[in-house]
């Protein structure tokens, strides 16, 4: 089977299951306050039960991102030349088939090089806080977390070097309603992402084999 899911479909919901995803890596980078991590532990429950514990609920604002996407993505394309792939999917690691991720998209540089695209359509306040607080990849670090290491997650997928945020805004001008990221990974944060998968995975298989022999 192919393992190449179209982002949220049944078939995208149901391959998540038991696995960690792109969008809560930087949760697993926290410290547990017990021995093992929230996530791993619902992990565990989804494998035992065969449900998933996502939350399907869609906001109008998450809505309205999903809605836009589309031009958002043709405006950044045509802003820095990147050549997408026409839909986002979701895909499992290579190295481990217990862990994947649902790019926005994944561009591609006239050199050959992949890049992770990571597309928000937030608030007007948001925006504008992108615009005026981030200049390089450390500031999307400080000021949103979960997005920074989203696209880490996805470059580790597939195994790719370089991300592009990108925070659109159709209300205002194409000039301001615009702003792009583009940076190059870290490879200490790569190996970061990794070895915080490793660790969950180890411990989810641990505990499943615990719950089934028991």
């Amino acid at each position: 089977m192919s393992n190449l899911i179209e982002s949220y479909t049944p078939e995208w919901y149901e391959q998540r299951v038991g696995r960690f995803t792109a969008s809560r890596l930087s949760e697993l980078l926290t410290k547990p306050r017990g021995k093992y991590h929230p996530i791993v532990l619902e992990k565990v429950g989804e494998i035992l039960t065969g449900q998933s514990a996502d939350n399907t609920y869609m906001s109008e604002e998450m809505q309205r991102g999903l809605e836009l996407e589309p031009l958002a993505i043709k405006w950044a394309e045509r802003n820095t030349g990147l050549k997408m792939e026409a839909e986002s999917y979701f895909k499992t690691w290579d190295e481990c088939d217990a862990f994947g991720a649902t790019c926005d998209r994944v561009g591609m540089t006239d050199d050959g090089h992949k890049v992770i695209v990571e597309v928000k359509c937030p608030k007007t306040k948001t925006h504008i806080e992108y615009c005026c607080l981030i200049e390089s990849a450390d500031d999307l670090k400080a000021v949103n977390k979960d997005y920074y290491w989203q696209i880490v997650a996805g470059a580790i997928v597939h195994d790719a070097r370089h991300g592009l945020f990108v925070s659109f805004d159709d209300r205002i001008n194409e000039d301001c309603g615009l702003f792009l990221l583009f940076f190059e990974i870290p490879e200490e944060d790569i190996e970061t992402g990794k070895a915080a998968i490793t660790k969950a995975v180890e411990q989810r298989n641990y505990l499943v084999s615990t719950f089934k022999n028991n």
